[in-house]
């Protein structure tokens, strides 16, 4: 960015009240600054901006998923959804001002702190089932659920975010899936989204794909990763890693202060079930003995 657009953008953004800071994250299409909005009454409110240079982008990123993820975040509103306050374009450049998650994300605690306590591991999980149980019920798929994109706020609760592989899905009728405990009719899923570490096998092998339900799948892996600080599979060859997905070829951590219960294992086991027709659905997930016990 020439110096010329560094103040030209600077004074635009000054006159709608915000400050963008120090870098704080990188994307592969976008950074992440530090940023704050000051009121016309003068209070000040703690941001994170996500900036996007559009002539840096793919074409695919620039036609299809930026503006997706742009009508999906300013849609939504929810306490485990990372919260967009303000989206500006100037030029080329696109300010997403959003909450700011003083906590960083879950991988970084789960690095420096290691695995959870069921208890907490169980607060934290409920938060997340909540989260995409309403963004299903608003026909919005994830895609790319993972410890990275799940960020904790300053009251130590979790936020999903990134939602830059979301997809709404439609029914035959064309309207807006509304999910009341179970999957109505919606469009599959072809694209490969995501992390390989947290991808369903349907995904790997690269089939037609119930987004939805692989996101279940998904959040089974960001589970065991609180209770074992690693993920299930330790894979990377494609090939390898969808036959260890389906013969179920994971083993709990054998080095925690307090083995697993038997509940909290039956909870991820019916996550990681490698057919999806037979995975658990979310409304089956919240009536489970695990999370119905303190």
């Amino acid at each position: 960015m020439s110096i010329v657009h560094h103040v030209y953008f600077r004074r635009a953004l000054l006159q709608s009240g915000f400050h963008i800071g120090a870098k704080i994250g990188q994307g592969t299409f976008s950074s992440v600054r530090l940023a704050k909005h000051i009121n016309r009454r003068g209070k000040i409110k703690l941001l994170a901006c996500k900036i996007v240079k559009l002539d840096r982008c793919s074409g695919e990123f620039r036609e299809k998923f930026f503006p997706r993820e742009l009508e999906i975040i300013t849609s939504l509103q929810h306490p485990h959804l990372l919260h967009v306050h303000r989206v500006l374009q100037l030029d080329q450049c696109v300010f997403i001002f959003m909450q700011y998650a003083s906590g960083g994300d879950l991988l970084q605690y789960i690095n420096e702190h290691g695995p959870l306590k069921e208890s907490a591991a169980k607060r934290w999980f409920w938060q997340l089932l909540i989260a995409i149980r309403f963004l299903h019920s608003k026909g919005i798929a994830h895609r790319d659920l993972k410890c990275d994109n799940i960020l904790i706020n300053g009251r130590h609760e979790l936020l999903v975010g990134d939602f830059g592989f979301a997809k709404r899905c439609w029914d035959t009728l064309g309207q807006p899936v509304a999910t009341d405990g179970e999957l109505r009719p919606h469009n599959w899923s072809e694209t490969f989204c995501g992390s390989v570490a947290y991808a369903a096998p349907e995904v790997i092998m690269a089939q037609p794909y119930d987004p939805m339900v692989a996101d279940i799948w998904s959040l089974g892996v960001v589970l065991f990763v609180l209770l074992n600080c690693t993920t299930p599979f330790g894979e990377e060859n494609l090939a390898r890693l969808a036959r260890l997905q389906m013969d179920r070829m994971y083993v709990y951590s054998d080095r925690l202060a307090k083995p697993l219960t038997t509940e909290a294992r039956m909870a991820i086991d019916e996550m990681l079930e490698p057919y999806p027709q037979q995975r658990i659905t979310l409304s089956q997930l919240r009536k489970l003995k695990w999370l119905r016990t303190k």
